[in-house]
């Protein structure tokens, strides 16, 4: 069957019309570049192939051309912390699998580098459009691809100050007091908390708004409520540790926030460990709402940070970026943050009905 045609377009199909029109080149230059055909530079094909798939335009070449050659390649720098076995938190590489597949369904490529050092980062920059940071680095790593001429989105990293790096993190200084709140409104006044490092900007984020919420609800404040793990420690074990000392406390804390669902899966096993009950003896509070958060007995009350829509984000950060859209869009603007929902399950318990009797 004969594909459509438009009046005026001269047989050609439905698209190639708009295509040119939306970036004010020439019908020729947009059929050169969905080709591949000599004589289009690299950033006028990009911008091409992007408008080609936002208006769903793929005839039969150009969509062998879209998938052996994608728009963009996204270089994804991971450097997570593990754990004493080297493992990973499952957020993370659940996070990570629904990137790729964004990307892909984009028609960008992603290439994972998994951060060695600087040096190395040098060499696995070739044949990359965009950089996305997430884990722990330092500045001179971020300068490393500022320094070849690559943007970068540095997820869950606070701004670096660079010009063509964008942060996109979960507000966790809002999560820490919205936790706090919860606890205060069910009648908690002594309330710990079992973080990530303080170097990090997730750890350093939920830290500032407990103590935030604490103050403004008049709570009890006590060091020894207050756990910072170290980077190995950011697993299920380090939440089984710091549940721990938490618990040696003199003055027990009747609720515990931890930095993940992952670390209060340690100290889930922590309390039944201290012969205490969840959360009739203590209450738990994690971060990531993992699918097991739900299943866990109790449910673990958590904060939902929307991956699908982190994602989705990020993947149009990486886009814009890479096409050197980004300012045209949004100005100076060099931070994103999303919100955190508090998802409330059975993990807490209301003392307001035990001190009324």
């Amino acid at each position: 069957m004969k594909s459509k045609t438009q009046p005026g377009d001269g047989g050609r199909r439905p698209g190639i019309r708009q295509i040119a029109k939306s970036l004010g080149i020439s019908i020729g230059t947009v059929s050169r570049s969905l080709n591949n055909r000599y004589g289009v530079n690299s950033r006028t094909r990009e911008l091409v192939l992007a408008e080609a798939r936002k208006l769903g335009y793929v005839p039969n070449q150009a969509a062998r051309n879209l998938k052996d050659h994608p728009s963009l390649t996204v270089g994804l720098v991971f450097s997570p912390f593990k754990g004493p076995a080297g493992e990973i938190n499952p957020a993370a590489l659940g996070l990570i699998e629904s990137f790729k597949k964004a990307v892909a369904k984009a028609g960008m490529a992603v290439k994972v580098v998994m951060f060695v050092d600087d040096d190395e980062l040098k060499h696995q920059t070739d044949g990359i459009n965009v950089a996305v940071f997430y884990g722990h680095f330092e500045h001179s790593s971020l300068q490393v691809v500022h320094d070849s001429g690559i943007p970068a989105v540095l997820l869950q990293l606070p701004p670096s100050g660079l010009p063509d790096q964008i942060s996109l993190s979960i507000d966790t200084r809002s999560a820490g007091a919205a936790a706090v709140e919860y606890l205060a409104a069910l009648g908690h006044e002594k309330i710990g908390i079992v973080l990530s490092p303080l170097t990090e900007s997730h750890g350093s984020g939920l830290f500032a708004g407990y103590r935030m919420a604490q103050i403004e609800f008049h709570l009890h404040q006590d060091n020894s409520w207050v756990c910072e793990m170290t980077p190995e420690m950011t697993s299920k074990e380090g939440g089984r540790l710091g549940m721990e000392r938490i618990l040696k406390s003199p003055n027990r804390p009747t609720a515990v926030i931890f930095a993940s669902d992952w670390m209060a899966l340690g100290g889930l096993r922590a309390a039944a460990d201290a012969g205490l009950r969840v959360p009739s003896d203590i209450s738990i509070i994690g971060f990531d709402d993992l699918e097991i958060s739900s299943e866990t007995s109790p449910s673990l009350t958590t904060f939902d940070v929307h991956v699908e829509k982190e994602v989705e984000a990020l993947t149009q950060l990486a886009q814009d970026l890479g096409l050197r859209s980004w300012e045209e869009k949004n100005g100076s603007d060099r931070e994103v943050l999303l919100a955190p929902d508090l998802i409330r399950r059975k993990s807490c318990a209301c003392l307001r009905s035990q001190k009324n009797r």
